[in-house]
């Protein structure tokens, strides 16, 4: 402690006070203009102040910017959830939208086919292999779903139910080799049969066998069922007409066929289960 009073700091304070003492007895005495002691007084408290002020500011800066933060962590979450909220709603929307588009398609179908009895079913697996293609819907026995029932969309034949569960389905693809259906050329009228080929399934594509030579048959002709032996009803369109070509017996000809569903993207399907038989 002694030797504080020994440095120049404390040297330094003990002359400010005595100048601070001087100059308060001067303006005892003095009229007028700033005191003295104002002016030496300022000169030490003026940078504390500022000092102080600094400082001051400089936590107002951090506490201001911490609020802040803090406001803009809460406003993009209140946004998050919003657009959380949007976008549930967005497909609330789009799901009725596409419900009601099933529906128009099945009032369609019910009205160009009277006596039609439709299931209206979604694919819930699909199964392509090397030597099947054949996927699965939500609807069965339950639903009145039987084997050998018809299974189309709006654009034509997807295919026939193989097996069903209790509230599903297994249903074999046009293209699959397994498929076979009586078939009509819808210009001609010309007689055939549409079949599944393993040759043409990789690519998408079934057979149409037993065309005759001198049939009038052409690229792009629209091929459909044609009702023979009552399984599939009559007039459900299969495919078009890509390629005519000749047996290997060269007896008859066949045309490849590409399916008039896109098998790659359908999701909801129609399953006939019943019918009327015509000639």
């Amino acid at each position: 402690m002694r030797d504080f009073f020994r440095t120049k700091t404390f040297l330094f304070l003990l002359t400010a006070l005595v100048l601070s003492l001087a100059a308060f007895f001067y303006t005892a005495v003095t009229e007028g203009r700033m005191s003295a002691t104002s002016n030496t007084t300022g000169l030490f408290v003026t940078p504390i102040q500022k000092g102080s002020t600094g400082v001051t500011g400089f936590f107002d800066n951090i506490f201001g910017y911490i609020y802040r933060y803090n406001a803009l962590v809460e406003e993009n979450e209140n946004l998050k959830a919003e657009l959380n909220q949007t976008k549930e709603q967005l497909r609330d929307a789009q799901e009725a939208l596409d419900e009601n588009a099933r529906f128009r398609e099945l009032l369609e179908l019910k009205q160009k086919n009277r006596s039609f009895d439709f299931e209206m079913a979604e694919i819930i697996a699909i199964g392509t292999g090397n030597w099947s293609t054949v996927f699965t819907i939500d609807k069965g026995s339950l639903s009145g779903i039987e084997v050998n029932d018809c299974v189309i969309t709006e654009d034509g034949m997807v295919g026939f139910v193989s097996e069903t569960g209790t509230t599903f389905s297994e249903v074999v693809t046009v293209i699959d080799p397994s498929m076979q259906a009586g078939a009509i050329v819808s210009r001609t009228r010309d007689v055939a049969v549409a079949q599944g080929s393993f040759d043409l399934m990789a690519d998408g594509y079934l057979k149409l066998s037993y065309v005759k030579k001198d049939s009038g048959i052409m690229e792009g002709d629209i091929i459909e069922t044609s009702g023979i032996g009552g399984v599939f009803p009559k007039g459900i369109v299969i495919g078009t007409v890509e390629r005519i070509l000749p047996e290997a017996h060269g007896i008859s000809n066949y045309a490849i066929l590409k399916p008039a569903v896109d098998l790659n993207a359908i999701h909801k399907v129609f399953v006939i289960k019943s019918f009327e038989v015509t000639d």
